[in-house]
Protein backbone atom coordinates (compact mmCIF):
# COMPACT_ATOMS: atom_id res chain seq x y z
CA UNK A 1 0.00 0.00 0.00
CA UNK A 2 1.00 3.59 -0.76
CA UNK A 3 2.16 6.09 1.79
CA UNK A 4 -1.11 8.15 0.65
CA UNK A 5 -3.36 5.53 0.94
CA UNK A 6 -2.04 4.29 4.66
CA UNK A 7 -2.68 7.64 5.68
CA UNK A 8 -6.21 7.54 4.14
CA UNK A 9 -6.95 4.45 5.72
CA UNK A 10 -5.54 5.76 8.87
CA UNK A 11 -7.27 8.94 8.80
CA UNK A 12 -10.95 7.75 8.06
CA UNK A 13 -10.01 4.76 11.15
CA UNK A 14 -9.06 7.14 13.65
CA UNK A 15 -12.05 9.15 12.56
CA UNK A 16 -13.96 6.04 12.82
CA UNK A 17 -13.14 5.39 16.60
CA UNK A 18 -13.01 8.98 17.91
CA UNK A 19 -14.70 11.21 15.80
CA UNK A 20 -13.50 13.61 13.51
CA UNK A 21 -13.20 17.56 13.82
CA UNK A 22 -13.45 20.10 10.61
CA UNK A 23 -10.65 20.47 9.58
CA UNK A 24 -9.57 16.66 9.61
CA UNK A 25 -12.54 16.35 7.42
CA UNK A 26 -11.08 18.82 4.85
CA UNK A 27 -7.78 16.89 5.22
CA UNK A 28 -9.00 13.83 4.02
CA UNK A 29 -11.77 15.82 1.94
CA UNK A 30 -8.42 17.43 0.03
CA UNK A 31 -6.29 13.61 -0.25
CA UNK A 32 -9.92 12.18 -1.91
CA UNK A 33 -9.27 14.82 -4.58
CA UNK A 34 -5.82 14.48 -4.87
CA UNK A 35 -6.82 10.63 -5.67
CA UNK A 36 -9.17 11.54 -7.97
CA UNK A 37 -7.08 13.81 -9.83
CA UNK A 38 -4.66 11.10 -9.81
CA UNK A 39 -7.16 8.35 -11.26
CA UNK A 40 -8.45 10.64 -13.71
CA UNK A 41 -5.54 11.64 -15.24
CA UNK A 42 -3.98 7.80 -15.42
CA UNK A 43 -7.37 7.15 -16.87
CA UNK A 44 -6.77 9.89 -19.81
CA UNK A 45 -2.97 8.72 -20.15
CA UNK A 46 -4.75 5.01 -21.30
CA UNK A 47 -7.39 6.29 -23.90
CA UNK A 48 -10.15 6.49 -21.08
CA UNK A 49 -10.42 2.81 -21.35
CA UNK A 50 -11.58 3.35 -17.45
CA UNK A 51 -14.70 5.25 -18.64
CA UNK A 52 -15.76 3.28 -22.09
CA UNK A 53 -17.54 0.68 -20.18
CA UNK A 54 -19.54 2.49 -18.11
CA UNK A 55 -21.03 5.54 -20.81
CA UNK A 56 -24.06 4.71 -23.09
CA UNK A 57 -26.02 2.37 -24.24
CA UNK A 58 -22.93 -0.67 -25.18
CA UNK A 59 -22.00 0.06 -21.91
CA UNK A 60 -25.00 -0.75 -20.22
CA UNK A 61 -25.67 -3.23 -22.08
CA UNK A 62 -22.01 -5.01 -21.14
CA UNK A 63 -22.75 -4.35 -17.68
CA UNK A 64 -26.34 -6.67 -17.93
CA UNK A 65 -24.54 -9.37 -20.20
CA UNK A 66 -21.62 -9.20 -17.59
CA UNK A 67 -24.10 -9.44 -14.85
CA UNK A 68 -25.59 -12.75 -16.20
CA UNK A 69 -22.66 -14.00 -17.87
CA UNK A 70 -21.29 -14.25 -14.00
CA UNK A 71 -24.25 -15.66 -12.26
CA UNK A 72 -23.40 -19.50 -11.90
CA UNK A 73 -27.42 -20.12 -11.36
CA UNK A 74 -27.72 -18.81 -14.95
CA UNK A 75 -25.42 -21.53 -16.79
CA UNK A 76 -26.91 -23.13 -19.59
CA UNK A 77 -28.87 -20.77 -20.31
CA UNK A 78 -28.92 -18.66 -23.32
CA UNK A 79 -29.86 -15.02 -23.21
CA UNK A 80 -29.68 -11.76 -25.45
CA UNK A 81 -29.39 -8.30 -23.91
CA UNK A 82 -30.70 -5.49 -26.08
CA UNK A 83 -30.63 -1.64 -24.45
CA UNK A 84 -33.18 1.25 -25.61
CA UNK A 85 -32.91 4.48 -23.53
CA UNK A 86 -32.66 2.41 -20.33
CA UNK A 87 -34.79 -0.41 -20.64
CA UNK A 88 -33.49 -3.70 -21.36
CA UNK A 89 -35.04 -6.45 -22.89
CA UNK A 90 -34.13 -9.96 -21.82
CA UNK A 91 -34.47 -12.67 -24.72
CA UNK A 92 -33.63 -16.36 -25.50
CA UNK A 93 -34.07 -19.72 -23.27
CA UNK A 94 -33.96 -20.55 -20.10
CA UNK A 95 -33.78 -23.91 -18.37
CA UNK A 96 -36.64 -23.07 -15.50
CA UNK A 97 -38.71 -20.87 -14.25
CA UNK A 98 -35.78 -19.92 -10.84
CA UNK A 99 -33.31 -18.96 -13.62
CA UNK A 100 -35.72 -16.26 -15.42
CA UNK A 101 -36.57 -14.69 -12.41
CA UNK A 102 -32.56 -14.43 -11.59
CA UNK A 103 -32.11 -13.42 -15.20
CA UNK A 104 -34.70 -10.66 -14.83
CA UNK A 105 -34.10 -9.85 -11.40
CA UNK A 106 -30.17 -9.23 -12.25
CA UNK A 107 -31.22 -7.11 -15.10
CA UNK A 108 -33.42 -4.66 -13.14
CA UNK A 109 -31.10 -4.34 -10.25
CA UNK A 110 -27.94 -3.01 -12.66
CA UNK A 111 -26.98 0.25 -12.72
CA UNK A 112 -28.78 2.51 -15.08
CA UNK A 113 -31.37 0.05 -16.29
CA UNK A 114 -34.94 1.84 -16.28
CA UNK A 115 -36.92 -0.77 -16.76
CA UNK A 116 -36.72 -4.68 -17.96
CA UNK A 117 -38.91 -6.71 -20.48
CA UNK A 118 -39.26 -10.20 -20.37
CA UNK A 119 -38.75 -12.32 -23.62
CA UNK A 120 -37.30 -15.27 -22.20
CA UNK A 121 -38.33 -18.84 -23.10
CA UNK A 122 -38.63 -21.56 -20.60
CA UNK A 123 -37.42 -24.75 -21.55
CA UNK A 124 -38.68 -26.52 -18.59
CA UNK A 125 -41.90 -28.56 -19.10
Amino acid sequence: MRPLSRRIVLGLSLCALVGCSKQDNERLGRIGRKLFDRAHTAADEIGGKLDLGWKGEAGLQERVMQRLRWEKALEGANIEVKVNEGAVELRGSVKTVAQRDKALELANATLGVTGVTDGLQVAEP
